[in-house]
């Protein structure tokens, strides 16, 4: 590679915005990763943050099926 050629300032700042972004992308990973196990670890402990609802016990419909017409 020729560092005295004209172009090397735009090969240089491509190269530097690559890895920037290639790094970038990685912590995002990394972060997503550990919000993901986080999550994951709530679920099986069953603290969600959330309160159920108690279940409702609701009678069965006591409607008769219609008769077929005949």
């Amino acid at each position: 590679m020729d560092f005295s050629a004209d172009h090397i300032g735009f090969v240089a700042a491509a190269y530097a915005l690559t890895g920037a972004v290639l790094v970038g992308m990685i912590l995002a990973v990394v972060a997503d990763l550990r919000a993901q196990r986080s999550a994951l670890a709530q679920l099986e402990d069953g603290h969600t943050g959330r309160r159920r609802r108690a279940a409702r016990t609701e009678e069965p419909s006591t409607a008769k099926a219609e008769e077929p017409s005949t």
